[in-house]
């Protein structure tokens, strides 16, 4: 094994006597049309004298040889002769060291100018590389896998990063991004996850998807005031980061950018920004609190979602809806203020909110949607305005502390399982708007003593109060047509229903429940 770097055999120029180059790309491995990888015979790498062969051990691999002898440090020619023409090499193909797992140096000649997407990918031994002065852009995947690689150089021409370019790298501690680069392109560093810092310049104005996702060892970074967006997930699952700063020139910032990043506890969000994606801060679970400008309109779904250790959040008066699962899984948020422009209440909106004692709902709100506050254990109270003319399916579902909630006039309909396990709610009015009673609507809210169903309500669901065991009296009206299974079983304390008229129902729907009712007249199917 070599342990100095192979050279060919080059052709320098004679003093005084001018040279006619060809201009010639570097080949060597490349990709079939089938997707896989092999050696090309014909490439430059060969008529430099080299063969790669397959590592069976690895299997997607390549050892390189020369003379017999394996390589693992190579050094690039600027120049050789073949057949009489002298050829410099001013390009490196795509693919040409792909996978050329025992590389651990490579010497590139200045000669040249570009470096083609995938050229040393998955060179999982190489631990270091000079990119030439000349080269402009880094293309995408050029050194993704290069899990070996721990510094690199970035030359001062360098003007853009392509997509996943040092993706998996990761044994890369730092990097300088030179002044003139514009753009960090998707996935650019993502997986580095020993890269503790790195300097962005003030040239930069995008940051692309998932640019430094899962940078693990990465504490803290600054964006320059030149960029103005934040792609989806570029600082997502960066584990370590406790501080960063957002500059006034950001207008948004995208799905999950922070997500998952569990030790940052603070960030302000500055003017300017007119809107927080989806899951933003998913899973921040050290972020204790933050602020949000009155220039956002919107917050996105799980914007979020399970920042464990939030306690309190103002959100702007021009925000118009609490999107799906915005605050899921917040369990040490305490309290919230709802303000008046809000029109709805998305589907889980508060779902898991455990330490959400009260909340006030603003006139302005008109649903309240799917599971919105299920599961919120410490609510003990909550005022719906009667602007609502919806409440969704287990919208208040498992809300184990809430003891009373008035239904304003104008719903028409409580939906299934909406107060199922509201197990210390002891009273309830339902308004006469509403004509419905869904499946498990009241189920095993076994505090409540009394239930008035007023006229106008046709059907009760299926176990719409089943297991309401301190259930003591219930008055039903005149307009009820249907009364669904089980609907009143196992309401053990159950000695009182006023019945006012006839009402076509199933037996089970009072099964280990009252045996006598008084009142109207009851068909049995």
């Amino acid at each position: 094994m070599h342990t100095t770097p192979t050279v060919a055999s080059t052709a320098e120029p004679t003093t005084g006597v001018e040279i006619n180059y060809e201009e010639i790309e570097l080949t060597g491995v490349k990709q079939t049309e089938e997707f896989d990888i092999c050696f090309d015979e014909n490439s430059v790498l060969a008529q430099l004298g080299y063969t790669a062969v397959r590592d069976t051990l690895v299997g997607h691999g390549y050892r390189l040889y020369k003379d017999g002898q394996e390589v693992t440090d190579l050094m690039i020619p600027e120049t050789f002769e073949k057949d009489g023409v002298i050829y410099r090499i001013t390009s490196i193909s795509e693919s040409a060291f792909y996978a050329c797992t025992y590389l651990t140096a490579i010497i590139i000649p200045e000669s040249v100018t570009s470096i083609g997407e995938w050229a040393f990918y998955r060179c999982t031994s190489l631990t270091s590389i000079t990119i030439p002065s000349k080269v402009t852009s880094i293309e995408a995947f050029t050194f993704c896998h290069c899990s070996s690689l721990t510094a690199i150089n970035i030359p001062n021409n360098i003007t853009s990063i392509g997509g996943y370019a040092f993706d998996e790298c990761k044994a890369l501690t730092s990097i300088v991004i030179p002044e003139g680069t514009t753009s960090i392109e998707g996935g650019a560093f993502k997986g580095c996850n020993s890269l503790t810092s790195i300097t962005i310049p003030d040239s930069v104005t995008s940051i692309e998807n998932k640019a430094f996702y899962g940078c693990n060892s990465l504490t803290s970074i600054t964006i320059p005031e030149s960029v103005t967006s934040i792609g989806d997930g570029t600082f997502g699952n960066c584990r370590s980061l406790t501080s960063i700063t957002i500059p006034n020139s950001v207008t948004s910032i995208g799905c999950g950018v922070f997500a998952y990043c569990n030790s940052l506890s603070s960030i302000v969000i500055p003017e300017g920004v007119a809107s927080i994606e989806c899951e933003a801060f998913d899973g921040c679970n050290c972020l204790t609190s933050i602020t949000i400008p009155d220039s956002v309109t919107s917050i996105g779904n799980g914007a979020f979602a399970y920042c464990n250790s939030l306690s309190s959040i103002t959100i702007p008066s021009s925000i118009a809806s609490i999107e799906y699962s915005t605050f899921y899984g917040c369990n040490s948020l305490t309290s919230i203020n709802i303000p008046k422009g809000v029109t709805s209440i998305e589907d889980r909106a508060f779902y898991e909110c455990n330490s959400l004692t009260s909340i006030t709902i603003p006139e302005s709100v008109t649903s309240i949607g799917f599971e919105a506050f299920e599961e919120c254990d410490s609510l003990t109270s909550i005022t719906i305005p009667n602007s609502v003319t919806s409440i969704e399916f287990r919208a208040f579902c498992e809300c184990n502390s809430l003891t009373s909630i008035t239904i304003p006039e104008g719903i028409t309909s409580i939906g299934g399982s909406t107060f199922e396990g509201c197990n210390s709610l002891t009273s309830i009015n339902i308004p006469d708007s509403v004509n419905s009673i869904g499946d498990n609507a009241f189920y095993d809210c076994n505090s409540l003593t009394s239930i008035t169903i007023p006229e106008g309500v046709t059907s009760i669901g299926t176990r719409a109060f089943k297991c309401c065991n301190s259930l003591n009296s219930v008055t039903i009206p005149n307009s009820l047509t249907s009364i669904g299974k089980l609907a009143f079983s196992f309401c053990s304390s159950l000695v009182s229903i006023t019945w006012r008229g006839t009402t076509y129902t199933d037996k089970a729907a009072f099964n280990n429940a009252v045996s006598e009712i008084s009142g109207g007249k009851t068909v049995w199917r």
